[in-house]
């Protein structure tokens, strides 16, 4: 089965004077009631916008943070709202519930080309559970549905899972699309060579990401936490660094299992070291002579340039992982050199991975731009990627129930 049987696009959907439900990932950060990045919002932007344009009578769902079906004052969605209306140029409605009488109302008098914001849906005891009450609750002020939350489809939450279900029009949004095709590209069709560079601050999720390209990808380039599991499952002693040691004896069985499979497998030649990611600066060292006392911290120029010539060679990349502790300035320098000459390859180029996505805008806002798509999609999209079903994927298939 394609993975694009049984869906919809937006344009196909009737939306015209219809109650129009679009699950949104309005879960934006908020620091004392102001919002502090709002890629999130403008990534919703499009697909809203098309809804109002198309006379659609648009309803927007949204969980804030994880409230766990209670209500609680600092996640309510006043602040998204109001910038919403900015962003669209319209009036926002916000009850203060998603499911009360007074949302029953504003929707009921919704008129074509007008918005109403639904209170946090976190809020709502059965929400996180999938419980099928909350989704008929829904799918009463709803005509069609529209799901663009990619980031949360992996989940089986009511309004991801069980009130598409129950909607005869439904299919994806803008946002969600774009993400699909990408990934789904990834997936199914990668040009070959397929480079994946793969790192990150998680051990255990990057390498079941590594297990899962294993065969897949061509290479499989790795720097941050995965590395140095790897290079200490190789037998290198990395001194102070932080290993989880019960990883090690599955990282040896995958690195037995990429010879199996000839996927080549780079492993960091030189590497930043320094006593503890709070150091002022580190120095660079070939791997098998760290000191003692001393933790990798980060990629050095010579496995930068490796990784680099092997993306110059692929067809195919995903950048998936901060390739050192990127978050302190001292140890970011290898993950921008790679960045940087990622952007001058020809190949089909995806960013999967939000730490790494911010840590690449903050410092050069040109990057993102140039290097190809961008993945919003967090743990869902690695799972998509990994091959695995998205509750929210298979609930907008036409025949679901």
């Amino acid at each position: 089965m394609s993975t694009f049987d049984g869906l919809r696009t937006l344009e196909e959907l009737p939306i015209e004077g219809r109650r129009t439900f679009v699950r949104a990932d309005l879960d934006v950060p908020l620091e004392r009631g102001r919002i502090v990045d709002e890629t999130r919002l403008r990534a919703a932007v499009p697909t809203l916008k098309r809804v109002l344009e198309r006379g659609g009578r648009l309803i927007v769902g949204t969980e804030l943070g994880r409230p766990k079906g209670r209500v609680r004052t600092e996640l309510g969605l006043e602040p998204v709202g109001a910038r919403l209306s900015e962003l669209l140029g319209t009036d926002v409605y916000l009850p203060d519930e998603a499911l009360g009488d007074a949302a029953r109302k504003i929707v009921q008098d919704l008129r074509p080309g007008q918005l109403c914001l639904l209170e946090n849906l976190g809020f709502e005891p059965g929400e996180a559970e999938n419980d099928s009450a909350v989704a008929a609750r829904l799918a009463a002020l709803t005509d069609v549905y529209v799901n663009d939350a990619f980031a949360a489809s992996h989940r089986r939450t009511s309004s991801i899972d069980a009130l598409p279900r129950l909607v005869h029009e439904r299919g994806m949004g803008l946002a969600f699309e774009a993400e699909l095709r990408a990934l789904d590209r990834l997936r199914t069709a990668p040009e070959r060579p397929y480079l994946g560079v793969l790192g990150g601050g998680r051990a255990r999720e990057a390498l079941e990401l590594f297990e899962s390209l294993l065969g897949r990808c061509t290479t499989l380039a790795c720097g941050g936490v995965l590395a140095n599991t790897l290079l200490a499952a190789r037998g290198h002693a990395l001194k102070a660094t932080r290993l989880d040691a019960d990883l090690l004896a599955r990282a040896r069985a995958a690195l037995e299992r990429a010879r199996d499979l000839r996927t080549e497998v780079l492993l960091p030649s030189d590497v930043v070291v320094a006593e503890s990611e709070s150091a002022p600066t580190g120095f660079a060292v070939s791997v098998g002579a760290v000191p003692d006392g001393h933790m990798v911290l980060d990629v050095g120029e010579t496995t930068v340039r490796r990784f680099a010539e092997a993306a110059a060679r692929a067809r195919t990349v995903l950048f998936a992982g901060e390739l050192g502790a990127a978050h302190r300035e001292p140890f970011a320098s290898g993950t921008l050199a790679f960045a940087r000459a990622l952007c001058t390859t020809e190949a089909f180029r995806v960013v999967l991975d939000e730490r790494l996505a911010s840590l690449l805008e903050r410092r050069d806002e040109t990057l993102l731009d140039r290097i190809g798509h961008v993945s919003s999609g967090g743990r869902a999209s690695l799972e998509f990627i990994e091959g695995r079903p998205l509750a929210g994927l298979e609930a907008l298939r036409v025949g679901a129930s």
